[in-house]
């Protein structure tokens, strides 16, 4: 009688990531159970970023394409907040050493290296690793629930998201992108 309204995953989708437990929290988003909100798993979240040759290309084309559009996201963030936090010395962050509070910026750089990954056009690689960044940018969320922990990144994060989804072929939907949108209002 009633639809439900997924937020893009449902139990049967094939989310390629690498940990058990991080499937489960990009399925569970945005309430996501404490158990799987531990050190460890925050570790896997960081063990999970691209190279920083990778990441600064994938900002070159979400700035370059994207932002024409959509302006939630400025480029000096990324450049002078985001990437240092998250690639020390030019490379990614030690896994052990993300910590919880940084969740949410970890989630709004795993957005803008998704959304920057669909813009590259015709490569069927990229599409695959824009929506596995998008499962990445939904699992740092969950982990550190923005309705619980609200921040400027979360809200950035979750338009940022939203705009991924609608291009996607295989999560298309406006339902899906207005109800992550309407997540960050």
């Amino acid at each position: 009688m009633f639809k439900t309204l997924s937020l893009g995953n449902s139990e049967n989708d094939d989310i390629s990531l690498p940990y058990l437990e991080l499937q489960q929290a990009t399925r569970m988003f945005p309430f996501v159970p404490q158990y799987l909100c531990t050190p460890s798993t925050f570790a896997q979240l960081a063990s999970c970023l691209p190279s920083y040759n990778r990441a600064l290309e994938l900002v070159e084309f979400y700035f370059s394409f994207f932002t024409r559009f959509c302006h939630h996201v400025t480029y000096s963030q990324v450049r002078d907040d985001l990437l240092p936090a998250f690639y020390p010395n030019d490379c990614p962050l030690q896994p052990d050493l993300l910590r919880e509070d940084q969740l949410h910026d970890l989630a709004l750089l795993f957005a803008v290296l998704a959304r920057g990954s669909l813009d590259i056009m015709n490569d069927p690689a990229a599409a695959a690793e824009s929506e596995s960044l998008a499962h990445l940018c939904r699992a740092s969320l969950g982990l550190y629930s923005p309705l619980a922990h609200g921040s400027v990144s979360a809200c950035q994060a979750i338009f940022v998201l939203a705009m991924c989804s609608m291009p996607r072929t295989r999560y298309f939907s406006h339902e899906v992108a207005w109800s992550i949108m309407g997540l960050g209002f």
